[in-house]
């Protein structure tokens, strides 16, 4: 099955959005074995051991969404689908409207005309989860 998340942009301005899905984890261990002399004649060697851990994530830059239109994202993996939306505010400023914002698989977000970040009803496209409508049809 093919998860889609849909970013609505119902907002009077541009908004370029990307989406994430949850970090692969990659362990690595390291060794370190060191010795020494600890008594006149005695002589001590001790192994340490950590794990570094890496996440690493797909992430494929930002896309445009204009004013009163949607787009359907796929991104690949497993787990929650993290949100990135920003815009420029009206002096020319980037302004961030969500970063790495969490949302379940095939889950959909709106940017309301406030600017701010709404998680949309399970189905609907402009319709938040408290039945507050938004975009061209609201």
């Amino acid at each position: 099955m093919v998860n889609k998340t849909h970013i609505a942009n119902g907002c009077d301005r541009d908004i370029f959005a990307m989406t994430d899905m949850d970090r692969n984890v990659h362990t690595k261990e390291l060794k370190a074995v060191s010795a020494g002399f600890k008594d006149l004649g005695n002589i001590e060697a001790k192994e340490e051991r950590c794990n570094q851990i890496f996440h690493i994530a797909e992430s494929r830059g930002f896309t445009k969404i204009r004013p009163g239109l949607y787009l359907p994202f796929e991104p690949s993996g497993e787990g929650c689908v993290y949100i990135s939306i920003v815009t420029h505010n009206d002096d020319g400023n980037l302004h961030v409207i969500a970063s790495a914002f969490p949302q379940g698989q095939n889950h959909s977000v709106i940017v309301g005309d406030d600017i701010q970040i709404y998680a949309a009803k399970m189905g609907e496209i402009w319709i938040d989860d408290n039945d507050r409508k938004f975009g061209p049809e609201k």
